[in-house]
């Protein structure tokens, strides 16, 4: 794709805090359908190093996304859990 390609912002924000953009979303070239299908978006496992997920939100997802890895057989460790 061309450098000229829309790149979406990734921001976060308190409830008392102003919005902070921690990463952006790059397109590169076509994949194949079976490259396409291997990803997996886990913002559990994944925390951008200084973000934390609070709240009741994040301990249901965190349950949800602990079934989602037991199924595609992946594992988390607690260190990235934390972000």
């Amino acid at each position: 794709m061309a450098g000229d390609e829309p790149r979406p912002v990734l921001a976060v924000a308190s409830a008392a805090g102003p919005w902070r953009p921690f990463g952006e979303v790059r397109l590169s070239a076509r994949r194949g359908a079976r490259a396409d299908a291997a990803p997996a978006f886990d913002p559990i496992g994944n925390v951008p190093p200084g973000l934390r997920l609070a709240g009741p939100p994040a301990r249901l997802r965190d349950t949800g996304y602990r079934g989602s890895r037991r199924g595609r057989g992946v594992a988390v460790s607690r260190v990235a859990r934390r972000g």
